[in-house]
């Protein structure tokens, strides 16, 4: 398992590191969003994944994840995570949730939405 990383622990390197800490080619543009960033490069997610990833850290079902992201078919999360898993190295959705916590991005509340980028 790796060592948590927290926004605060990269705040204060986040000006001069910018282009290291949050590659434009991973999606994420916004400071607040280091968390997802380093989660994204340190597990080769995309941002899609990462979304999907935090829906299961704030416990929706496959059925609430696939109407909140407008998704035709409840098999195409199923598919997803069977992915996300293997790239996190889990084998559950208890061990996923886990990663949104440990760097940061699983705040209070579920988001209603997050884009289809």
């Amino acid at each position: 398992m790796p060592i948590p990383i927290t926004y605060d622990d990269v705040a204060s390197l986040y000006g001069p590191l910018r282009p290291i800490l949050m590659p434009m080619h991973l999606g994420f543009h916004d400071p607040a969003e280091v968390g997802r960033a380093l989660a994204a490069w340190r597990y080769n997610l995309s941002r899609v994944e990462v979304a999907l990833l935090e829906y299961i850290a704030y416990g929706l079902t496959n059925a609430e994840i696939t109407a909140r992201m407008d998704i035709a078919e409840e098999s195409t999360i199923k598919n997803s995570l069977k992915t996300i898993f293997s790239k996190l190295g889990v084998s559950n959705r208890v061990q996923a949730a886990k990663i949104p916590m440990d760097y940061g991005f699983a705040g209070k509340s579920a988001p209603s939405t997050h884009s289809k980028e």
